[in-house]
C-alpha cells in the first residue's frame, strides 16, 4: 500500500480491525474491516486488487473490479472462470525482489516515504521466537533478527 501511495496511487485497503486506524495513518482512503460482510458494497470500483490473502477475500475482491481490471494474488492462482466472467486479467505473483527493486524500497524509506512498523526485535539467538512470531496472524509489524556487531 505505501509503495502505491508513494507513486501517486489512490489507495482503498481492507485490514483487521486493531489495524484500520494504523493503515488510516498511512494514507490510505476507504479502509474497512475485512471481517465486514460487505467491504466490497463499500470499495469503489478499482483497476487492480493486490490480493495477500486468498480464499473469500479473493473471490469477494472479484466484484470491486472494473471490467478490463486486473487482479493480483501473492497466495493463489485467480479462478479462470471468474476471471472470464467479470472481464478481468489475473496473474498469481510470488514476490522476488531484485537488488535494484530493493534500492528503490530502501530510497524511499530513507526519505521517509514509506514507514516500517516495527513489531519486536529479537536477538538471533532466538531466531526460531521470531519466525514463530512472524507467522502469528495479526502480529503487528515486522519481527527482526538482530545480529550481533
Amino acid at each position: 500500500m505505501q509503495l502505491a501511495l508513494s507513486e501517486g496511487a489512490e489507495v482503498f485497503g481492507t485490514t483487521s480491525a486493531p489495524f484500520v486506524a494504523y493503515v488510516e495513518s498511512l494514507g490510505v482512503r476507504g479502509v474497512v474491516d475485512q471481517a465486514a460482510p460487505t467491504f466490497e458494497s463499500v470499495v469503489p470500483e478499482v483497476d487492480l486488487v493486490l490480493d495477500t490473502l486468498g480464499g473469500d477475500l479473493l473471490r469477494r475482491s472479484y466484484g470491486v473490479l472494473r471490467p478490463g481490471g486486473r487482479v493480483v494474488s501473492t497466495v493463489e492462482v485467480p479462478e479462470a472462470e471468474i476471471l472470464a466472467t467479470y472481464q478481468l486479467r489475473g496473474h498469481h505473483a510470488r514476490p522476488s525482489p531484485d537488488g535494484a527493486t530493493l534500492h528503490r524500497v530502501l530510497q524511499r524509506a530513507a526519505a521517509h516515504r514509506i514507514e516500517t512498523k516495527v513489531a519486536q526485535v529479537l536477538p538471533l539467538a532466538r531466531a526460531a521466537q521470531a519466525l514463530e512470531l512472524a507467522q502469528l496472524p495479526g502480529t503487528p509489524g515486522k519481527v527482526i533478527l538482530q545480529i550481533p556487531g
